[in-house]
């Protein structure tokens, strides 16, 4: 999809939409704005949960059943849309001042935001809505929302049409706006420039999603179906699974120049970037201290045991529990509440064959001087999830528990080795730690 000229986002503010979505990419990429738009559209996508609910499928609305709890509509898209992270960054930063590229970095939770408005409107009874940009104000975007029908018992779903109008000479937006709404009451929202393009590009995204010959009943709506008009759908955002925000924020190219053409890791240490000999060898005063350090690392293998799912030696079935506070609460990752595992023979995957890779070690909570009894291991990609107990491997155990220090969680290089053991670095972290 070509953008339009409204819902075109520059580079700088591609990164900085990406970021708000907690997919961090370094500024000295050379991907190009074709890259960094389809990250963000798969992002997006992510967000909405459109694999799980559409299941590639196109949007039928006269499948579904209408919401019927009006009065709980925008409480519901805010639980969708919440993780403990987000709430406690929004009330922490509440009432402060922020520049202009600190709320392009919130981006996503202004998507959010946007949701909420049209929840509440549709509450109140209002269909015709716009929104216009605070710094320009010279187009909007006008929405007409058709109906809220429910995808699940807790997703719902905005069915709309959508299309920009854009000031003339001879006519004011104001004016324009009340023609094509035919004179009929309407609302409007201020947004922030940026995320009145984003919103307008996901709107075109989902666009073409809708089942082809839809229409939305009642000849008023039908109106709104001609000329300009669009017919799309919106879906509360969520915050991004950790594993999602990995795959989207990997690969981001050359450390050294930015390019992604031909970039791969140096297979000495894979904790750097490069696309070419040159650039190596350019980054090689500053890389090597940690290349090398990782090369002449002890490296320490770790044993599963014969009961890795589950945390309590002996249970021949158990309940994973896991938490993450940046996903959402009700379609996070988090495996607290899901149905028991079934334990015995089972072998975690290995998805990695010989390559190493990054594995983050979490301790319960405990106080000064606690010493938990098991900790949980998983990769980037959720391909297992481990309960490693003390008792089964106490040598290697405390030599986790020494690297982890009083902070309850560490990442790590590590490699299989077999299928219930692997080998791990602890004595080298990664430069940074992965946000997930």
């Amino acid at each position: 999809m070509a953008p339009t000229d409204q819902d075109y986002i520059s580079k700088d503010d591609l990164f900085s939409v990406l970021e708000s979505m907690k997919i961090t990419l370094p500024r000295t990429s050379k991907m190009s704005v074709e890259d960094l738009s389809k990250r963000l559209r798969e992002g997006l996508n992510v967000s909405q949960r459109v694999e799980d609910l559409l299941s590639g499928e196109p949007l039928d609305p006269r499948q579904l059943q209408p919401w019927t709890d009006v009065e709980g509509l925008v409480q519901q898209t805010a639980v969708m849309q919440q993780s403990l992270k987000s709430n406690f960054d929004r009330m922490s930063t509440m009432g402060t001042s922020k520049t202009p590229e600190e709320l392009k970095g919130e981006t996503l939770h202004q998507l959010q935001d946007i949701l909420l408005w049209l929840g509440f409107r549709f509450t109140t009874g209002e269909r015709n809505l716009y929104l216009v940009g605070k710094e320009t104000g010279d187009w909007a975007v006008a929405i007409r929302i058709h109906g809220v029908y429910a995808m699940n018992e807790k997703t719902p779903v905005f069915v709309l049409s959508h299309r920009t109008v854009t000031s003339i000479p001879n006519k004011t937006l104001e004016e324009q706006l009340s023609e094509i709404f035919n004179a009929q009451p309407r609302s409007g929202q201020a947004v922030e420039s940026v995320a009145q393009r984003a919103f307008l590009r996901l709107l075109s995204i989902n666009a073409k999603r809708v089942l082809a010959g839809y229409e939305p009943d009642g000849t008023e709506n039908k109106k709104y179906t001609k000329k300009k008009w669009k017919l799309t759908f919106a879906l509360p955002l969520g915050p991004l699974p950790m594993a999602k925000v990995g795959k989207l924020a990997d690969e981001h190219g050359c450390d050294v120049c930015g390019s992604t053409e031909n970039a791969s890791r140096c297979v000495q240490c894979l904790s750097a970037i490069y696309c070419s000999p040159e650039c190596q060898k350019r980054d090689w005063p500053k890389h090597k201290e940690a290349c090398r350090t990782l090369q002449g690392a002890t490296w320490t293998t770790i044993d599963f045991g014969d009961n890795p799912s589950s945390p309590i030696d002996g249970l021949n079935t158990g309940y994973m529990s896991l938490m993450n506070v940046h996903e959402s609460w009700e379609h996070g990752s988090s495996s607290a509440n899901k149905a028991p595992q079934p334990i015995g023979a089972n072998v975690p995957k290995n998805v990695h064959g010989e390559k190493m890779f990054l594995v983050k070690f979490q301790a319960p909570m405990g106080g000064p001087g606690y010493r938990p009894s098991s900790m949980m291991l998983y990769d980037r990609q959720r391909s297992f999830t481990i309960h490693w107990k003390r008792s089964g491997d106490p040598a290697a155990f405390v030599v986790a528990e020494r690297a982890m220090g009083d902070y309850p969680k560490m990442y790590r290089w590590a490699k299989r080795t077999g299928n219930r053991t692997m080998s791990v670095c602890f004595e080298r972290a990664p430069k940074e730690n992965p946000p997930w």
